[in-house]
């Protein structure tokens, strides 16, 4: 909608309306819905069939049953939904029909309802709007017939060879901008901003020609400072003024396709002419039949199939700068640049989205009065059109107008960078793209925000480092400043730091520190970025981007508005009130409050992380002992000096060799020896090639410098994606899991335990006498020794020094088990852990409660200790099975329904393994035959050869006779097995040089009644997620314990998760479930279907007895 209201239709402007004949000045724009004012003659010219003597319809609309929405101006928003809007012959006429107490004709149409006509709808009182002074008419560029890209039926090939022409030729360009040999005279940095401005005009009209793909990703690129020079954002900023429009033809078609009704039935005016013209679409303003003004926003035809081949073409460009040292390819992430452009591309055309960030942002504002947004029109707006109400503003730009109204400047521009203060520190929902176009001011000087395509997300942990930013931007802290940014990966950490400060207190002190008549604006510091990226260790997310090139828009805004404007001044007041909800938010004196934070301070820097700190100085002392102990003095500046001398000495070499060959060439070309000539010349040519390398090899020497200068980090151990703190999984192992009394039943918990244990370490090259600690999950510990945990440790020759703890959650007892671990990691307790769970069920034992009191006169029971430590609900004394029947009827799950899914699970299970999946997880064991019998090796789940969907329908419930739907097929099979996993911090992964599966990226645990333990999962995995920073669109995966097939049902329906992201390579039901091993199995088979399926985020859940939860989120890297 880029100017639509602000610079055109904010005033009451004459329209054409081509298709009836008639003009605006026939209707009334006043602020209340206004009525058809035709003479009686022009209605009936309106209301006759025309020439064309096409059958005429009369057409149907029922009012929707719920309560009407009210606009601004007072009138119901949901007149006639157009979804239901239905078609039937009828004879020609003038029939007249009351909808919402009114009389309308359309088109010779007549509105009627299916029930009795409803009364006039009583609305409230809303002011009047004033009539603004009209402004100069905004002119849409000619139709874009002449583009080859408006040609629905364009050719593939051809448009392939368009992008990688254009992108060569600017490759030409930029490398002959750059190459100061090609500058006659002296280079001077004023001749090479002369030439950058012609190239930057010659890629803007390129870009123009290329289409909405290139427009919208110029306009992306003008927000990238950081990356491009100044001369290049300042051009393609001018993409977003003017864009040639499509034929009104396409568009009505367009939202007849859309829609599914034509323009004419939808709508009681339509105008052809667009009011503004888009890359992405154009707007037209139009009137509903209940006398609601609107704009139409129509999208582009056949915008999706030229995203697809444009971004093909994009990733392989993409791809090939990444690899190009000369492009900054080793510290410009360009394919995540790529995929954040690609996917920003593919909402924008979403108009769906666009409606529901407008309203999110809506109710964001909803408590400010100084903030407008139109409201959508939900029942007029399909995926490629959009329907919203018509809001006229002044645009913010023109400062006459404003002037003439009487309104405040000032005020007006401290609103502006107040609203985006909120979006970004308090809601962390934005508007990306508030150029001028797209704010407005109203009657009361509220500000109208106009296009949603391009929002922007901050998470919470984003958020809260923004906060903390803030906080220290505004008290000058330089090392807090550097320090949120590493928390943030916009700065990497690095040797030497010392040079990063410096340029961190300049700029605060540049920012915050001057005169208003000396401040540097932030458009400046937006250019100096560019800089400061080529050779500090800064890489600024895509978000970050946006976010400066959003203050820098509404700095230079406000600036017009108002001359005497500073960012400080608005930012100061902002900030204090912060800072004083941030002293509130705990109760007691602000000195309670510093006590307790440095006795938090002090307790988490030392108590919890001396046992690391001392281990730390021992080791150094027994190498300063042994003498083991290399001390690398740097001086950065000399290093630098001298890799330039160096690779200027080599060049100068290669220099004088390539001039002696041209001048032996010129030698025997001159004596007829032209083939030993020619040899010469193509050896002079390969020197010179070597030469121009030179510049690519001097540029990153200050660069490099940046990264790890430490000897003892590997090569291997650069990926930007690793902190050291991170905690993160680089081995993983899972025994077969053994159904009840077969393959495994001969072999213990703990032995099963200690195969897994040593696979994990194995294939995690991680050395055993590295383990600083083992956390194993065990329910059935009963008849299996002391410390269980401790006996599978030490059977996978893990040393006797190692400390090793026993984890009983009941199901959730290997996941809980890997929290642990990874806490103690994030603690910097330890470096190296061991986590995950094991179970024999098969061999818990059956036992006398009694017999220690001695037998008294009568029969003993036997009690079954699987059954009762771990099957029963000891809190309501009934089977875990019975509180499934009560999930089942909660949420109304029928025996088909938990059938239909069991089977499901395994026929995902079978599918994978027949695919090889779970080769990667498995361990094979080795069981004992017996005497003279051979071994047998156990390698695939033996659940699964058991599955026969007809039997496991005509199984009898299992714990509810009448009514019952649990069964033994649809619940979980008792089974026995083990999982491990290897946790080493991001430190000591990049330390030794592993290769690291996966990060833990959050994780969290919840609880509720006993009884409803089955839904708990539904708890904690929001918690997990939000603990993570994530939401949950950025989920890919879920594995969710089927410990009952209605505890995956009843989560899924609970927290509304998709049926094919949820346990995608089956799950308990159909693969097993050892009690103290599952949630410790799931986490690695979710791994396996992060793999297999290209996902990025996995959350991993398992209810446990007693009514609770554990969850935990995975990034695989």
């Amino acid at each position: 909608m880029a100017a639509i209201l602000a610079s055109h239709a904010c005033y009451c402007r004459d329209i054409e309306l081509m298709n009836h004949g008639r003009t605006m000045d026939n209707l009334s724009f006043s602020s209340s819905i206004s009525v058809s004012k035709l003479p009686n003659s022009e209605k009936q010219k309106c209301d006759t069939t025309g020439t064309n003597k096409l059958a005429s319809f009369q057409v149907e609309m029922r009012q929707t049953e719920s309560s009407p929405i009210y606009g601004t101006n007072g009138k119901a928003v949901k007149m006639v939904p157009a979804s239901e809007v239905m078609k039937r012959r009828r004879p020609s006429g003038n029939n007249m029909e009351i909808v919402n107490g009114t009389k309308q004709v359309v088109n010779g149409a007549s509105i009627v309802k299916r029930e009795s006509t409803a009364a006039p709808v009583k609305t409230p009182k809303f002011r009047e709007s004033k009539q603004f002074p009209t402004v100069e008419e905004l002119k849409v560029l000619p139709s874009d017939e002449s583009f080859s890209w408006a040609n629905e039926n364009y050719s593939s090939l051809q448009r392939t060879i368009d992008v990688w022409s254009f992108v060569l030729s600017l490759r030409v360009r930029v490398e002959f901008d750059n190459a100061k040999w090609a500058y006659l005279g002296n280079f001077t940095q004023e001749k090479q901003k002369d030439r950058r401005r012609k190239t930057a005009s010659w890629l803007r009209e390129r870009v123009l020609q290329l289409g909405p793909t290139f427009i919208k990703l110029g306009q992306l690129s003008s927000t990238r400072s950081d990356l491009f020079p100044r001369e290049f954002v300042d051009e393609l900023a001018k993409l977003q003024d003017r864009v040639p429009a499509f034929s009104p033809e396409k568009a009505r078609s367009f939202i007849k396709s859309e829609l599914g009704v034509p323009v004419d039935i939808l709508f009681k005016e339509f105008e052809d002419r667009p009011i503004a013209a888009a890359s992405l679409g154009q707007v037209h303003r139009a009137i509903l039949h209940n006398g609601e003004k609107v704009v139409v926003k129509v999208q582009r035809p056949g915008l999706k199939k030229l995203f697809d081949i444009d971004l093909r073409n994009l990733k392989l460009i993409a791809e090939y700068f990444q690899r190009s040292e000369s492009l900054g390819g080793p510290n410009t992430d360009w394919i995540g640049i790529y995929k954040e452009c690609s996917t920003i591309l593919y909402q924008e055309i979403d108009y769906i989205n666009e409606g529901k960030n407008a309203d999110r942002f809506r109710r964001d504002f909803r408590n400010i009065k100084w903030v407008r947004v139109p409201t959508v029109f939900w029942d007029y707006t399909a995926t490629k059109v959009l329907t919203l109400e018509y809001v006229p503003g002044i645009n913010i730009n023109h400062s006459n107008v404003l002037d003439s109204r009487g309104f405040s400047r000032s005020r007006i521009a401290s609103r502006a960078i107040e609203a985006y203060l909120i979006q970004i520190l308090k809601t962390g929902f934005f508007h990306a793209d508030p150029h001028p176009g797209n704010l407005a001011i109203d009657v009361d000087e509220s500000i109208i925000y106009y296009d949603f395509g391009m929002m922007g997300e901050i998470k919470s942990f984003t958020r809260e480092r923004l906060l903390e930013l803030f906080y220290a931007v505004y008290e000058k802290d330089a090392k807090k400043v550097m320090q949120v940014l590493i928390d943030l990966e916009a700065l990497q950490p690095t040797g030497d730091m010392s040079s990063v400060r410096r340029s961190v207190q300049f700029y605060l002190d540049n920012l915050l520190g001057q005169t208003p008549d000396q401040q540097q604006t932030l458009a400046a510091i937006g250019e100096d970025l560019f800089s400061i990226a080529q050779d500090q260790p800064f890489r600024f997310p895509a978000t970050f981007a946006f976010v400066l090139r959003a203050f820098a828009t509404l700095e230079g805004i406000s600036c017009s508005l108002d001359p005497d404007f500073t960012f400080a001044k608005i930012a100061a007041p902002y900030a204090q009130e912060l800072l004083d909800i941030r002293q509130r938010k705990r109760p007691g004196t602000q000195m309670v409050e510093e006590i307790r934070k440095q006795a938090d301070d002090v307790h988490q820097s030392y108590t919890l992380s001396m046992p690391y700190r001392v281990q730390r100085i021992e080791e150094f002392v027994k190498q300063l002992e042994a003498g083991d102990l290399k001390l690398r003095v740097r001086v950065l500046e000399s290093e630098r000096a001298a890799r330039k001398a160096t690779i200027l000495q080599m060049a100068t070499m290669y220099t004088v060799l390539g001039g002696t060959l041209v001048n032996l060439g010129v030698t025997f070309s001159s004596q007829n020896n032209q083939v030993i000539a020619n040899g010469l010349f193509i050896g002079a040519v390969y020197y010179y090639f070597i030469i121009t390398s030179t510049k690519t090899l001097i540029n990153p020497v200050t660069a490099a410098d940046f990264h790890w200068h430490s000897s003892m980090a590997p090569a291997a151990a650069t990926s930007d994606s690793i902190k050291p703190r991170d905690v993160c999984i680089v081995g993983v192992a899972r025994t077969p899991m053994g159904g009840f009394l077969g393959s495994l039943s001969s072999v213990s918990a703990t032995k099963l335990g200690s195969i897994a244990i040593e696979a994990a370490l194995k294939r995690s090259n991680v050395d055993p006498s590295l383990v600083q600690e083992v956390f194993f999950g065990n329910v059935l510990s009963a008849n299996l020794g002391q410390a269980p945990a401790r006996q599978a440790a030490l059977g996978a020759g893990i040393p006797n020094s190692v400390v090793c703890t026993t984890i009983n959650k009941v199901c959730a007892s290997g996941m809980k088990a890997t929290m642990l671990a990874a806490q103690s990691i994030q603690l910097g307790i330890n470096e190296v852990v061991v986590a995950g769970g094991m179970e024999s069920m098969s061999n818990a034992p059956k036992y006398l409660a009694d017999a220690r009191k001695g037998s008294r006169l009568g029969h003993d029971s036997l009690i079954d200790g699987m059954l009762k430590d771990g099957l029963w609900d000891v809190y309501n004394d009934c089977g875990m099975g019975n509180c499934a029947e009560l999930c089942a009827d909660r949420h109304s799950f029928s025996r088909e329904d938990q059938d239909n899914y069991a089977i499901q699970s395994f026929e995902r299970g079978i599918a994978a393994q027949n695919d090889g999946a779970f080769t990667w997880e498995i361990v094979p064991v080795e069981v004992s035959g017996g005497r003279g019998k051979p071994s047998t090796i156990v390698d695939k789940d033996e659940g699964l050869g058991k599955f026969d969907p007809a039997k496991l329908r005509k199984l009898r419930p299992s714990f509810k006779e009448n009514g019952g739907t649990v069964t033994a097929g649809n619940a979980s099979s008792i089974s026995d097995g083990a999982a491990a996993l290897v946790l080493v911090s991001g430190e000591k992964a990049l330390k030794l040089g592993l290769q690291v599966i996966a990060k833990i990226s959050g994780y969290a645990d919840a609880a509720q009644e006993p009884e409803f333990f089955t839904t708990a999962p539904a708890l904690a995995v929001p918690k997990a997620i939000s603990s993570a920073g994530l939401d949950a669109s950025q989920i890919d995966y879920y594995e969710v314990n089927e410990a009952f097939a209605v505890v995956a049902l009843a989560n899924m329906k609970l927290l509304g998760l998709n049926p094919e992201k949820v346990n995608a390579h089956g799950g308990a039901v159909a693969l097993g479930h050892p009690l103290g091993c599952s949630g410790a199995r799931i986490l690695i088979t979710l791994l396996g279907v992060l793999r297999q399926k290209n996902g990025r985020y996995g959350v991993g859940g398992v209810c446990n007895g007693g009514g609770g939860a554990s969850a935990l989120v995975l990034e695989l890297l």
